[in-house]
């Protein structure tokens, strides 16, 4: 047999005995292709883009209206929002470098520089950590907050414009992480002391008490529409990735428009335009467990068909020598505690060298490969075992079997294999027959198992040594 040959499916599909057969697994389980969005997925997805739009759209009319002041609930969305970005960003970060995939290095700075920036955001709020301002001044919250939402949606076009790029993104995880922070240190530095300072009277961005705040307010806005249009447009949702980044930034634009309206903390606007802002992160990380579940179920059926591959033999599509020892010792075991025969039925072809030396190799895999589709298809039961024992030997192991109905299904697979009628000039019968052996034991501790397989041995020996075409078993 040459060294190369695969096992035909329609081979394997019909040769297996039923122990072996559930070592067949379809062969896209090996096909690792990018993840597409499913039809419920494209519903669900457009369902929740058109309640965020829906949601922005009825409360800008409303997003003044004063609610109950919560300084509480700031800290809570700056938390959550580090926390989902944080984990958003690492998942990035570990696909990219997995992946060798630059465009999610690029969308991981731009995760890991907002949820960076939430958390600077949160030391500059009036009174979310402290009675006043832990850093800054008293414009830096807004500053910040323009910063925050004004760079990720800055990081998310560039994303849109260069992702195909190999000179412009990031090559390793480590030169993100480290983009992420400088850029979140420069946000930091610029809020804290530089743009306060320079613009004293700017009191609170959010206010749009003067032309500059609304000015830098539509720059924003502007920012984050230009950033989910151009993603939605590019990339289609061709990917789940990008269906769910389009998603998300649509979050993120209800987010700045409504707390634009809002004018002010506290207002309708802004406590909702708070919740959509959480949806960008929100659901790019389900987008991404999803596909960690994905990738990982596709792994685990790749790596056991690989395992059962390994178990099998390619030109019979019988076990190999591998599954024989393994399940062999399994049910050695197994009928050791239940106190059950276990049978093994040795299977040789009869002057196959001669066969192989008149016809050639080739004739002889194919000789090999029809002796095994009756071998397989004379054990019925899910528990019995066929295998391809080495070169032209066999081997069946039938637990919970006496030698009486070892016999039978020896003589079957002989006669079976004697309708065949594969002929063979050179040996002492026109046409191809085997022999077999036949042992039985009721394992226990007295008893080894390879006492078992040299019994067997024995009788084919016996088998051939008389004439050959026969079975016979060992007393």
């Amino acid at each position: 047999m040459a060294p190369d040959d695969l096992v035909d499916p329609k081979t394997a599909e019909t040769a297996y005995s039923p122990a072996a057969r559930k070592a067949a697994a379809p062969a896209s389980t090996l096909n690792f292709i990018k993840h597409k969005p499913t039809q419920r997925q494209r519903r669900l997805a457009f369902g929740i883009g058109g309640a965020l739009f829906a949601a922005m759209t009825a409360l800008v009319p409303f997003a003044q209206t004063p609610w109950l002041s919560i300084p509480g609930f700031i800290v809570f969305y700056a938390t959550a929002a580090f926390i989902l970005d944080l984990l958003v960003g690492l998942l990035l970060l570990s696909k990219g470098a997995v992946e060798s995939n630059r465009g999610h290095l690029l969308l991981a700075i731009g995760f890991l520089y907002a949820g960076l920036v939430a958390l600077i955001y949160l030391t500059t709020f009036p009174g979310a950590l402290v009675p006043g301002i832990l850093l800054g001044t008293n414009g830096s919250a807004g500053w910040l907050w323009v910063f925050w939402h004004g760079g990720f949606a800055a990081i998310m076009t560039y994303y849109g414009l260069f992702a195909g790029s190999r000179r412009a993104l990031p090559q390793r995880p480590f030169t993100a992480v480290c983009i992420a922070a400088l850029l979140a240190a420069i946000a930091g530095v610029a809020g804290f002391a530089v743009v306060p300072h320079i613009s004293p009277a700017f009191d609170s961005v959010l206010v749009m008490n003067t032309p500059g705040g609304r000015w830098t307010l539509m720059t924003v806005i502007t920012l984050n529409y230009v950033a989910a249009g151009l993603i939605s447009l590019r990339f289609r949702g061709r990917s789940a990735e990008h269906l769910w980044l389009s998603i998300g930034l649509i979050g993120a634009c209800a987010d700045v428009c409504l707390t634009a309206a809002g004018g002010h903390r506290f207002s309708l606007g802004w406590y909702v335009g708070r919740f959509c802002g959480i949806s960008t992160s929100f659901v790019m990380l389900m987008s991404l467990l999803n596909d960690v579940l994905h990738t990982y179920g596709s792994v685990a059926a790749a790596n056991d068909v690989l395992d059962r591959m390994s178990m099998t033999d390619a030109l019979t599509g019988l076990g190999n020598r591998r599954m024989f020892d393994t399940i062999f010792n399994n049910e050695w075991r197994r009928c050791r505690r239940e106190s059950q025969p276990l049978t093994v039925v040795m299977i040789d072809v009869d002057e196959f060298k001669s066969y192989n030396d008149t016809y050639g190799h080739q004739a002889g895999d194919d000789c090999l490969r029809r002796i095994g589709h009756q071998i397989a298809a004379a054990t019925q039961r899910p528990s019995d075992l066929a295998a391809r024992y080495g070169g032209e030997e066999f081997a069946l192991v039938l637990p919970g079997t006496d030698v009486t109905g070892a016999k039978h299904v020896a003589n079957r697979v002989r006669l079976s294999v004697r309708q065949l009628e594969i002929e063979n000039r050179a040996a002492s019968r026109p046409f191809v027959t085997v022999s077999a052996g036949i042992a039985m034991m009721v394992p226990s501790d007295n008893l080894d198992m390879m006492e078992l397989l040299h019994r067997a041995d024995m009788a084919l020996y016996k088998a051939k040594a008389a004439g050959r075409d026969m079975v016979l078993a060992a007393s």
